[in-house]
């Protein structure tokens, strides 16, 4: 087993696009030999680890949602190594390769979450039963698990953790192995759920990247790249060819790519990944456009019978996200997926996002904006251009983490503030807002510090009167923070950096 694990480090390591599947005909880019050498580990008897778990099933099977989040919380370690053979050996063990008639892969650098909520919208609207996957969550890890648009319930989490319990266990009580990361068991929990649900459509969000994404362990029928921009660099890689490669890594043969980057640079990349795994990528174009400047309603080129619709995402990015999902639904109708398409459209406009442009008050105003990278900064920038005019202060409050852009994300938003606090977002990857305090006050003067994003938030809302407009964003760790507080909504029992 050893030598057979090692392989299989070294194989990702060598940047080798490959897929977990035992459906070989989803093995995307491995050849032969690297096909045989998965087959061996994951069919193997030396996965059946030396014990069943530190205590039996049904000790656990009483335990209520805070335990399991105390216990969930209590195996995340960091420096996790960003491979497939955990979660593949997890799914396997769970018995759930092919358990979907459809399931929906989004990828990209921003605008996934939109895009897999819009699919996953438009798809019940059309009569599936449909549960969506998305990540990080703002305030409790329920809202990483939809079915048809509301979040699962203590009872299905924690029904859903009896079954991943022992088979979690396994795999800790092997030295070698080790315990999957947080991530890989919020991916097989999800499926978990879904299947016990007895949803016929799941939409998956990647985490971060693609190739070595968890999400990538599950058969996919359709994989959507919605952007490809710079972030998480150090791990994806400087360059937009590089980040786009790790993308596409999630590409299978056979199985159809959406995409929706409007650069023809990208555009190449992208076509040409597909060409070498042996699939076909369509890029999505404009669909929806905005109806004659009335706000949030919108037209759907192709849809014109349904005539005015309204969205409810804001911003004119949403309309580009809107374009992929319907891209998406059109491409599964084409496949012969039951897709009714004069159904799907108005629901795919209908999804809700939270965290995303979402208005949490009215008088005052407050917006909430997880915008932390530079294309997300722009598209945030490009909403606040005409709606700052109608206020007569602005006030921000900005956090971000380490590895962002700051200066490029600074110089996009900053700008339409009259009051900055920095304050630290509760993720261990956060920078210190010190750090970032003389660049803030060379675009916007009076800029401070206030750590505590609570602290931050009240000190800022009670200088933000009816007629002011007080925004959040930097991070969606921050922005699920100041939302849970502002909202009073509980937050989980065990709080930890996410």
């Amino acid at each position: 087993m050893n030598m057979l694990i090692k392989r299989l480090i070294k194989i990702t390591e060598e940047n080798v696009f490959f897929n977990i599947s035992l459906d070989e005909g989803n093995l995307g880019y491995a050849d032969e030999q690297d096909c045989q050498v998965w087959k061996q580990v994951i069919e193997s008897p030396l996965i059946r680890f030396k014990s069943e778990g530190s205590m039996a099933r049904q000790e656990v099977s009483e335990w209520n949602y805070e335990q399991w989040v105390r216990y969930i919380y209590g195996l995340v370690t960091r420096g996790i190594k960003y491979d497939l053979v955990k979660i593949s050996i997890l799914l396997n063990k769970l018995c759930i390769e092919k358990e979907f008639p459809l399931v929906v892969h989004v990828l990209g650098t921003n605008g996934k979450g939109s895009v897999a909520s819009m699919t996953a919208s438009g798809l019940s609207a059309s009569g599936w039963k449909t549960g969506l996957f998305t990540s990080p969550h703002l305030t409790r890890i329920l809202e990483r698990f939809r079915i048809d648009g509301e979040e699962i319930d203590e009872n299905l989490f924690c029904s859903g953790m009896v079954e991943l319990y022992p088979h979690i266990e396994c795999m800790g009580s092997d030295p070698e192995m080790g315990y999957p990361s947080f991530f890989e068991i919020m991916t097989a929990l999800g499926l978990v759920v879904f299947r016990m649900a007895g949803c016929g459509a799941i939409v998956l969000e990647a985490g971060l990247g693609g190739r070595l994404d968890a999400t990538n362990g599950c058969r996919t029928h359709i994989t959507v790249i919605t952007n490809v921009d710079y972030d998480h660099v150090k791990t994806l890689g400087p360059t937009l060819k590089a980040i786009a490669g790790e993308k596409a890594g999630a590409m299978r043969r056979g199985i159809p790519v959406v995409s929706n980057d409007p650069r023809p640079y990208v555009r190449r990349i992208l076509r040409r990944l597909a060409e070498d795994c042996g699939t076909s990528i369509h890029f999505a174009g404009s669909r929806v456009s905005p109806d004659s400047g009335i706000p949030q309603s919108v037209r759907v080129s192709g849809y014109e019978s349904l005539g005015k619709l309204k969205m409810n995402l804001l911003g004119e990015h949403q309309m580009e996200n809107g374009s992929t999902a319907v891209s998406v639904l059109e491409t599964l109708a084409s496949l012969k997926y039951d897709i009714d398409l004069e159904r799907a459209v108005p629901g795919i406009l209908q999804a809700q996002w939270p965290g995303r442009l979402e208005w949490i008050s009215r008088n005052p105003d407050i917006l909430l904006d997880g915008a932390h990278n530079l294309s997300g900064a722009r598209a945030l920038s490009l909403f606040l251009a005409e709606l700052v005019k109608k206020y007569r202060h602005v006030n921000c409050l900005m956090g971000v983490l380490g590895d962002k852009d700051v200066s490029g994300v600074f110089s996009e938003i900053l700008p339409h503030a009259d009051r900055v606090v920095l304050c630290r977002p509760p993720n261990w990857r956060a920078q210190d807002p010190e750090m970032n305090l003389d660049l803030a006050r060379t675009i916007t003067s009076d800029s401070r510090v206030i750590s505590d994003p609570v602290k931050a938030y009240e000190y800022l809302l009670s200088r933000t009167s009816d007629r002011d407009l007080l925004i959040v964003c930097g991070s969606l760790y921050l922005v699920g923070e100041v939302r849970g507080h502002a909202l009073r909504i509980a937050p989980d029992p065990c709080k930890v950096s996410r």
